[in-house]
C-alpha cells in the first residue's frame, strides 16, 4: 500500500493531498515497533519491520521535499518566462 503512494509522489511531484502528520505518526509507531522486534531478536520480523520503516521514512522525506519544492524544481531549474512567452 505504500509503494503506490511513493510512486505517485515521484510521478506527480506534488504532496499537498498527503498529511505529513499522519505519515510521521506512522513512521514513529513503526520505528518503536521495530525497536521492540529487535529486542525480541526475531530475524524475519526484523527484516519486515526494517522494510516498512524504510518505506514510511521515504514517504515522509518525499512529502517534505515536495512541500518545499513543488514539482521538484529548484529555483535555478525553474523555467523563466520572458515577456514574449507570457
Amino acid at each position: 500500500m505504500t509503494v503506490p503512494q511513493i510512486r505517485q509522489l515521484i510521478v506527480t511531484k506534488q504532496s499537498d493531498e498527503l498529511n505529513i502528520g499522519t505519515w510521521t505518526m506512522w513512521l514513529v509507531s513503526q520505528s518503536v515497533f521495530f525497536a521492540y522486534v529487535v529486542s525480541k531478536n526475531d530475524t524475519v520480523l526484523m527484516i519486515m519491520q526494517f522494510i516498512w520503516t524504510l518505506l514510511y521514512l521515504a514517504m515522509v522525506c518525499l512529502i517534505v521535499y515536495y512541500r518545499w519544492r513543488p514539482g521538484g524544481a529548484t529555483p535555478e531549474q525553474a523555467p523563466v518566462l520572458d515577456q514574449e512567452q507570457a
